[in-house]
């Protein structure tokens, strides 16, 4: 069901529609809805930026599909027709197949995105101090790790939902971070 405050009509105009500072951010807040659920309605028509067919991961979030595809839950049943999807990848959303945010509230070491995210061979990036830090990937563990790294003894209890990676960055130096510190350039 469409969000009613994005219900106008000509007969009703919405106030963000009357108001000519408000209503054109307005507008772009609700084209720019990753999620698809705050369409315009305007006289019964919901208005929507025209989207290729596509499905692209965000990193550290959903997965996000667009284009009109049709989508079904895990029981088969259609979901609402949307121009644009956010489904869950990390298991926490209790709205499945959508995302819901409960990624963002998880810890930093959280639940993963998912167990096959990276393989050996991915250049990836992590946050490091004010900046990034970008390296390779070559080697995956799921179980727990120490490595002398820099000269300092570094451990990660590794798992199947949230493997550790060994990095290796284009001078030579190595770090050890878990899935869910990574993302990909």
């Amino acid at each position: 069901m469409p969000n009613s405050i994005t219900r106008c009509s000509t007969t009703h105009r919405c106030a963000y529609e009357r108001d000519p500072i408000v209503g054109p951010v307005v507008m772009r807040m609700l084209e720019k809805c990753p999620s698809g659920r705050l369409p315009n309605v305007f006289d019964g028509t919901v208005i929507e930026p025209s989207l290729p067919t596509e499905i692209n991961a965000i990193p550290g979030g959903p997965l996000w599909a667009a284009g009109g595809m049709s989508i079904t839950d895990e029981a088969g049943h259609p979901l609402e027709e949307r121009n644009r999807f956010s489904l869950c990848r990390c298991g926490a959303s209790e709205n499945k197949p959508l995302c819901d945010g409960n990624h963002s509230r998880q810890s930093r070491r959280g639940r993963p995105m998912s167990s096959n995210s990276f393989q050996v061979g991915d250049t990836v990036e992590w946050n490091w101090g004010n900046g990034t830090g970008t390296g390779d990937i070559v080697k995956q563990f799921t179980a727990k790790v120490t490595r002398t790294l820099a000269g300092s003894e570094i451990a990660r209890n590794a798992t199947d939902d949230d493997p550790a990676f060994l990095i290796e960055q284009e001078d030579g130096d190595r770090f050890l971070k878990f899935q869910s510190e990574l993302s990909r350039t």
